[in-house]
Formats: structure tokens, sequence, C-alpha cells
């Protein structure tokens, strides 16, 4: 993301441009996210929260997993 800021001295206007790092997801929102929830992100996209339950060995979801 670029971030842009300005400001005045004097009469006259500058601007200044800045690449800046901003997270999809704040990270205290992704700390409330029930156990086994993921965050799937598309490099030209939206993201989105997914459910993905525990599986066993053989690929079968496991008994004691009811889907929260």
């Amino acid at each position: 993301m670029i971030k842009k800021s300005w400001g005045y001295s004097g009469d006259r206007r500058s601007r200044n441009y800045s690449e800046h790092d901003e997270h999809k997801v704040k990270p205290h929102v992704l700390r409330n996210y029930p156990k086994h929830t993921a965050v799937v992100v598309h490099c030209e996209r939206d993201h989105r929260r997914k459910l993905l339950p525990p599986i066993e060995p053989n690929g079968e979801v496991y008994d004691w997993y009811r889907g929260a």
C-alpha cells in the first residue's frame, strides 16, 4: 500500500509518498477467531475466513470435532 501525506509550510504545500505494509486482518481480530479458523488471502481480491476441521491421517474428520 502506498501512503500519501501532505502538509503546508508557509504558503507552499508539500506531499510525501511512502510504501506502507498494512495487515488485511488486524492481529487483535485474529486472536479472537475460534480454533481451526484460517484466513485465506487472494493476491488480487479480498480475504475470506474459512473453517478447517482437523482431519485424521486417512483424511476423515475426527469424531470428537463437531464443526464449531
